[in-house]
Parts: structure tokens; sequence; C-alpha cells
């Protein structure tokens, strides 16, 4: 950014280089990235793990705490999975791989 000496007083002339503005574009989609939670894709296993761990006795705000997750999270994830076992995880695992194929 340069000014001109030869400006009427009060009028600032400001030239951009495009390559510093796209680099500076650049550098806050990278920052705004840095803000957003990571995403952790939690495996099914794990899931019913948690949720036995709430049906044993321990609260719902300490499972997601330690899992990281929020409550609405774990309440989707006992409605997708209620009754499951790690036998019916496996049986739906395979299930969904013939399906893809």
């Amino acid at each position: 950014m340069t000014q001109t000496p030869e400006t009427e007083p009060g009028i600032v002339r400001v030239f951009f280089d495009p390559e510093q503005l796209l680099e500076s574009r650049t550098g806050e989609r990278e920052r705004e990235r840095e803000r957003e939670m990571p995403r952790k894709g939690h495996r099914p296993d794990q899931i019913v793990q948690a949720l036995s761990r709430v049906h044993h006795g321990e609260s719902v705000g300490e499972v997601c705490r330690k899992m990281g997750i929020s409550e609405a999270t774990f309440y989707n994830w006992k409605k997708q999975y209620a009754g499951m076992g790690i036998t019916e995880l496996a049986e739906l695992r395979q299930l969904r791989e013939e399906n893809s194929k």
C-alpha cells in the first residue's frame, strides 16, 4: 500500500498488490478452519459403549465430556443405536457393507 505525494490534501490514493490481497484472503480462510471444532468420527462400537456407560449409571454429561460431544449428539446416537449390542452392531455393519456394493 503506497501513498502518492502529488495528491490533493485530504485525498489519499491507495494501491493494492493483487497477490498480497489473495494471500490475505487465503490466510483468513485458514484461520476460520482453525476456529472450527475438529470433526471426530466415532466408531459405532464407541457409540454403543457410551450408551452402555450411561445405562449402567454414569451421567450423560460426564460421558459427553469424556467423548468430546454435545448432549444433543448423544441423544441422536441413542435414537439411532437404542438397544443394540456389539453383535447387532456387527450385523448392521455387515449389512451396510453388502448394500454399498
